[in-house]
């Protein structure tokens, strides 16, 4: 009797180690991922991107905010623009000009904002 209280655990712990072995769940492949595969993008999801982008800007207000928020946006300019021609980046460029304007006498904050504005503008065209 007492060795079938012990057997009955193992033979679960058994049957469930087995089972999870013999799962074999597909992992995706990079080429599978929206940001990987060239034409298959989670548009929704870029969609999203350049309005958070747009916002980023919105919270440059002096030349420290500036140099960080240029520094930490070039990935999210990267996935924008292996998407470019399939969203719309208007918001984003329109929001860029602003920006540019708003700053249109601090040449030092200009001077660190030039490259994110440039690849905005390309994103544009």
């Amino acid at each position: 009797m007492k060795s079938i209280h012990f057997l009955t655990p193992i033979l679960l712990a058994t049957s469930l180690l087995m089972t999870a072995c013999g799962q074999t769940e597909e992992e995706p492949s990079p080429s599978d991922s929206g940001s990987n595969a060239v034409g298959d993008f989670n548009l929704g999801g870029i969609s999203s991107l350049a309005s958070d982008l747009t916002a980023k800007l919105g919270e440059i207000k002096d030349l420290p905010s500036a140099k960080k928020i240029s520094a930490k946006v070039g990935p999210m300019l990267d996935q924008l623009a292996a998407a470019k021609g399939k969203i719309d980046v208007q918001d984003l460029v329109e929001s860029a000009k602003a920006l540019k304007a708003r700053f249109a006498t601090k040449e030092d904050i200009l001077l660190a904002l030039q490259p994110l504005l440039d690849r905005i503008a390309i994103l544009g065209k």
